[in-house]
């Protein structure tokens, strides 16, 4: 009976350890995207638009315990590569805006002690190809954590309101 509870207790206490590394300190990751269109769209002496259009946003905020220390270096969505700028976000709540399904008020404001990172994605004119397996409409971002490459892959953005062009 004995060994039964000892090998169960180890069995649970390695899981526990796999998960605890696996998540990288990550806590929750908040990704959501807006869509713009100008009004007016510029062309050239051809007739053709100067820009391919719609221009999207995308605002990820990544929540980790106080500890971690991860640098977010690329990421790819949709064939796309981007790099990224990553910056601490220092004041609470951060206000996004609304959902465009239902108008919902958007605001992040992380668990007490944890830290709020915004990283911001900027497209890259030469693409390469993402190290992991991705499915349309993912985002997979590349990070460094204590010298290794650590990848977190984000299933779903939610599209912000944005106000109509004129």
């Amino acid at each position: 009976m004995k060994i039964k509870f000892t090998f169960l207790f180890a069995g649970l206490l390695l899981s526990a350890a796999t998960f605890s590394q696996t998540s990288y300190g990550i806590k929750k990751v908040y990704a959501y995207y807006e869509e713009h269109m100008p009004g007016n769209i510029p062309v050239g002496e051809d007739g053709k638009p100067l820009k391919k259009y719609p221009t999207i946003t995308h605002h990820i905020f990544v929540e980790t315990t106080s500890k971690t220390k991860i640098t977010w270096k690329t990421a790819w969505k949709d064939g796309k590569t981007y790099s990224i700028s990553t910056t601490q976000v220092t004041q609470f709540p951060v206000a996004l805006g609304k959902k465009k399904t239902n108008e919902e008020e958007i605001t992040i404001n992380p668990s007490k002690g944890n830290k709020l990172w915004q990283l911001q994605l900027n497209a890259q004119q030469k693409t390469t190809k993402c190290p992991v397996k991705i499915k349309a409409g993912e985002i997979i971002l590349q990070g460094l954590y204590n010298g290794k490459n650590i990848y977190k892959k984000i299933d779903k953005e939610i599209e912000l309101y944005v106000i109509p062009s004129v």
